[in-house]
């Protein structure tokens, strides 16, 4: 069947956005991706279907963190952990709201700052996670998007009024996630509050020294 000229139009369209998302979001894909690897070569290595369930004890060889590991200065698993998922389903769930987050950030503030908030919130989520709770296996990227989440509240007002979607998508994950908490834990965890709280403050000085097209009157 032949094409119209409609049909070669919506084709070339469609090309050119996506290749418009992999520009403006190149770090926060290449996040998403490393966590979907990681997954799949956890997966692989262990023998198991790629949605089984990853046991935390078992994930602690590919970087998962206790206390004891801090005790024993493997600093290192601060950050990997953050790549490390237990539920197949809460890393596909974490990976699109990083993605969706991410890339609000990255395309107003660039690679770096979007790079830096992710590592730097996920660390200090983890870090929080593992001194509250050191007899415990932390793991996951929820305190990095936490994070990602606090550094996008700074601009909540002015999502509302020209970034519609993006605010409705972060006030969308912070009910979720304190619901989940309150639910689960009866708590906030301390590792998303660290996480989201340091996103804040780097927010506030993102705000602070730059004015991207989020903070223009």
């Amino acid at each position: 069947m032949r094409k119209t000229a409609n049909d070669k139009f919506a084709t070339y369209r469609g090309v050119r956005y996506l290749q418009t998302v992999k520009l403006n979001s190149l770090a926060t894909f290449a996040v998403c991706t490393a966590i979907i690897v990681v997954w799949s070569f956890i997966a692989l290595s262990l023998d198991q279907d790629i949605t089984e369930t990853q046991r935390s004890p078992l994930l602690l060889q590919y970087g998962a963190v206790t206390g004891e590991n801090i005790d024993d200065g493997e600093y290192w698993k601060l950050v990997a952990s953050q790549f490390t998922h237990v539920k197949f389903l809460h890393m596909l769930a974490n990976v699109i709201f990083i993605f969706l987050l991410g890339r609000a950030i990255e395309k107003e503030f660039g690679a770096f700052v979007v790079t830096s908030v992710y590592l730097l919130s996920g660390t200090l989520g983890q870090f929080a996670s593992v001194t509250s709770y050191p007899e415990l296996v932390s793991s996951g990227a929820s305190q990095a998007l936490c994070g990602l989440a606090g550094f996008l509240l700074i601009f909540s007002k002015r999502l509302l009024t020209t970034h519609v979607t993006t605010f409705i998508i972060l006030a969308a994950f912070v009910l979720i996630q304190v619901g989940l908490d309150l639910y689960f834990a009866g708590y906030l965890k301390a590792g998303h509050t660290v996480g989201l709280v340091s996103g804040i403050l780097f927010g506030f000085l993102a705000n602070l020294w730059s004015n991207p097209y989020l903070t223009r009157q």
